[in-house]
């Protein structure tokens, strides 16, 4: 084999190194399960994604596309390592080792077409012994709850769950000892170590209950008996993998069947009241906060404030879209016992942990509206208005698009491209799911290169407003 050989397939594993990394980073990011990482596979960005060839940029840190180091991550990189290495090797005994570069390319070229599906089978085949794992966990984590008997509060919703979860344990651990998992942890697995690793037979325990499909709220609510019930509101979220929005109805009404008699169950908005109507709710409870509640807001400097009574109040909160999840915060905790005075001085002592939307400012005064992380059509909505409201002389909206969408993909994306249009001059589109859409409506004012947003970054000047919205790459984030 010649220098030119040997600097050839040097060449290819690497290019063959560099798409299996990009494809471990891909199921991660559907959290290994097969129904997303099937849905991902029939869009356009799945597609591209699937023939992409591999560029410079790729071997670059900011440009490769990689996983986060996690147990679960190495042990699938390694798998998908073994399992290439293996068929690598039989390939060579069955063909045999005297051959030519030409079939040693047709070879490589064979494992280039068949690397995502080696990586989703070492993904999700392992993930069944997660699922055991998990499942296992929960029965443990169900009965060290069991024996405190603590008030068990679920949250559902196809938004909000974490914020609502946040915000009531600080306001409730006023008066009771609470117990919550961390930050956005709503998995059975998640759930389940943060119960054991955490509960401590406190009073009341926040547990957010969510669902890719039906049954997973049902599974969850069936070990960790529910008490009471927030409906934190409904839209299109993850409609590709429900397959309608009735669909959603009946994945999230799981956790209102769940309840025990008399149970209370409070809807945050008209729209969770949806959730609650798909099922038989006379023996239960139910108050539609956004009725009966005396809590007013509006915003100041793309702060919260809110009017309670005779007494008003400067949240850290920003954007409207939190006074749902205050109006109810405010009533669960009334109906728990609290008085107005200890629920007001919590919300004046709450600071949104990360996960919240956020308002910052750069060195060159730049002012970034942080609405990062996930997205669905309702926040991608509330960022829009919130950028309205607030000052500045240019506006620019970076985002990533809405996933799991479906059908519904293109129309819903497309509106958004037209209420981002009234609102911002120009457009950083980072991702893939509603790019066509937003390229449609805003032509030139668009960036979708990363050395293009970067050096515009840069450019930047103070009176400007940057909206981020939605699940930001690394490079990205590092540059804010």
């Amino acid at each position: 084999m010649s220098v030119a050989d040997i600097l050839l397939v040097a060449i290819l594993i690497s290019g063959l190194s560099i798409k299996t990394v990009r494809w471990l980073a891909i199921v991660q990011q559907k959290e290994y399960r097969f129904d997303r990482i099937w849905l991902f596979l029939q869009t356009k960005e799945g597609i591209t994604e699937l023939f992409r060839v591999v560029g410079w940029r790729d071997f670059s840190r900011t440009g490769l596309k990689r996983p986060k180091l996690t147990l679960r991550s190495i042990g699938t990189a390694l798998l998908t390592v073994a399992v290439t290495a293996g068929l690598g090797y039989l390939a060579l005994i069955w063909f045999g080792y005297e051959r030519s570069m030409w079939d040693f390319l047709l070879l490589f070229a064979a494992f280039w077409v068949i690397m995502p599906v080696i990586a989703i089978f070492c993904a999700v085949v392992p993930g069944m012994m997660v699922r055991i794992y998990s499942l296992w966990l929960l029965l443990q984590a169900a009965e060290k709850i069991e024996q405190a008997h603590p008030q068990v509060i679920g949250i559902t919703g196809s938004y909000g769950k974490t914020g609502t979860k946040m915000l009531l344990a600080h306001v409730l651990s006023q008066k009771y000892s609470v117990f919550m998992p961390p930050r956005s942890h709503n998995t059975i697995l998640s759930i389940s170590q943060s119960i054991l690793n955490g509960y401590h037979n406190q009073e009341v325990a926040i547990i957010e209950y969510a669902a890719y499909k039906k049954g997973e709220i049902g599974l969850l609510a069936s070990q960790l008996h529910p008490t009471m019930a927030i409906l934190t509101g409904l839209t299109e979220q993850h409609l590709g993998l429900f397959g309608s929005l009735a669909q959603i109805i009946t994945a999230k009404a799981e956790l209102v069947k769940a309840l025990p008699p008399g149970s209370r169950v409070y809807c945050a908005n008209e729209a969770a009241a949806h959730i609650a109507a798909a099922v038989d709710t006379q023996q239960l409870n139910v108050t539609q906060v956004w009725r009966k509640s005396p809590v007013q807001g509006k915003l100041s400097a793309g702060k919260l404030v809110v009017q309670i009574g005779a007494k008003k109040i400067t949240t850290e909160v920003v954007g409207m879209q939190y006074l749902d999840t205050i109006r109810t915060v405010y009533q669960v905790a009334l109906d728990m016992g609290m008085t107005e005075s200890e629920i007001v001085t919590a919300l004046e002592s709450f600071v949104p942990p990360s996960g919240f939307t956020k308002l910052l400012s750069t060195l060159s005064q730049v002012q970034i509206l942080d609405d990062g992380g996930t997205s669905n059509p309702a926040g991608f909505e509330a960022a829009l208005d919130l950028a309205a409201e607030l000052p500045g002389s240019h506006k620019v909206l970076c985002t990533s698009g809405i996933v799991d969408l479906g059908e519904r993909s293109s129309l819903i994306h497309r509106q958004l491209a037209l209420q981002a249009k009234a609102t911002v001059q120009e457009v950083w589109y980072v991702g893939q799911a509603g790019k066509p859409e937003f390229a449609e409506v805003f032509g030139t004012q668009m960036l979708t290169e990363q050395a293009e947003i970067m050096q515009r970054f840069e450019q930047l000047q103070s009176h400007t407003l940057l909206v981020i919205e939605g699940r930001m790459p690394a490079w990205f984030t590092k540059m804010v």
